[in-house]
């Protein structure tokens, strides 16, 4: 498995609020390191299969382009070739499973029937948007936007790098009864200004949150498998600079049986990266973790444990998860779970 930096929920000049290019976007793409884009354009009224048929698909300069939409009923399909239509929520995953497309649950703080996503393949853990409009009810949160803006605008959209509890609650829920992929949306548009100053141009947007997915290949079908398998993380800032790749993450997604479990001595990572922390959560519920011990990622060793990380034995079946996050709760990266039975 590769791992593969990707950006989910973007619109362009094909949505009616956005007028970006895919120049700018695959310009952002590159300096953000990104490998892969899911284009998510609100279908235009007059000719709904516009977007699918004039944006880019496939490889472009080293970006992998894969073309979707986003519907007002909160759902966003990726990997389409045609468009849809639903007269019900049901009826648009059908569809775009359909296609071999993944659906995906946005904008989740909207959603008050998840009955109806019961066919859906995942859905977003975390949203900007979301999160500007949360936030946004304090008073006092525009006033320090404009001072990050003023003071150091690469950095402004940490202010953003925030949880919704809600959400991971009815996430962790669903994942008790089926595997159910959770992302990071984007929701990337280029539009929004304060006082004539651009406040999410594409590059700033794309650096600051990513969704991973663990593939053998960078192609459409490689990615979108990886997303319904649940071989995702979800990673905030520049913050991690690499911590991904020295945690062993290749466990997600997966289901370990029984014995096979010793297979995994790297199962707990020691974050250990300055004002960072982890923990582990089964189904939801921080847990703490018996007769832990370092070992070094070199083997057991007798001498001192040097990048060492931490082993424990899980006591029971169920659905673990891992957080990285700063000393003021702030996240940096959440991985999918892995299942134990």
């Amino acid at each position: 498995m590769h791992d593969f930096r990707g950006i989910i929920h973007c619109h362009s000049k094909y949505s009616h609020d956005s007028q970006g290019t895919y120049e700018e976007i695959l310009a952002a793409a590159k300096a953000a390191k990104v490998d892969f884009i899911c284009m998510t354009d609100h279908p235009p009224s007059g000719d709904k299969g516009k977007p699918l048929r004039e944006g880019w698909t496939g490889i472009h300069d080293g970006v992998l382009f894969i073309q979707g939409a986003e519907y007002s009923d909160q759902i966003l399909g990726l990997g389409l070739n045609e468009p849809i239509s639903g007269k019900d929520r049901r009826e648009t995953i059908q569809a775009i499973h359909a296609q071999g497309g993944v659906a995906i649950a946005c904008h989740p703080e909207e959603i008050d029937d998840w009955d109806a996503f019961a066919q859906a393949d995942g859905m977003e853990i975390y949203n900007v948007h979301a999160t500007l409009k949360r936030k946004s009810k304090d008073k006092t949160f525009m006033l320090q936007v404009a001072k990050a803006i003023k003071e150091d605008p690469e950095h402004s959209f940490q202010l953003l790098q925030d949880l919704d509890p809600a959400i991971l609650k009815k996430w962790d829920e669903i994942n008790r009864t089926r595997p159910f992929t959770g992302i990071a949306g984007n929701d990337a548009h280029q539009n929004v200004s304060f006082f004539g100053l651009q406040l999410d141009p594409y590059p700033r947007a794309f650096k600051f949150v990513s969704t991973h997915v663990l593939a053998e290949d960078l192609t459409r079908e490689a990615v979108l498998g990886a997303l319904k398998a649940g071989r995702v993380y979800v990673a905030f800032s520049e913050e991690q600079s690499g911590l991904e790749r020295r945690l062993g993450l290749d466990w997600i997604g997966k289901e370990i049986v029984g014995q096979t479990w010793q297979r995994y001595p790297r199962f707990h990572p020691a974050a250990g990266d300055g004002l960072l922390r982890s923990r582990w959560l089964k189904d939801g519920q921080e847990i703490r973790r018996p007769e832990e011990r370092m070992i070094s990622t070199a083997g057991e060793g007798d001498g001192e444990v040097v990048d060492g990380v931490s082993q424990w034995r899980v006591g029971e079946p169920g659905r673990y998860r891992y957080e990285v996050l700063r000393e003021d709760a702030a996240p940096v990266l959440l991985t999918n779970p892995v299942r134990i039975r």
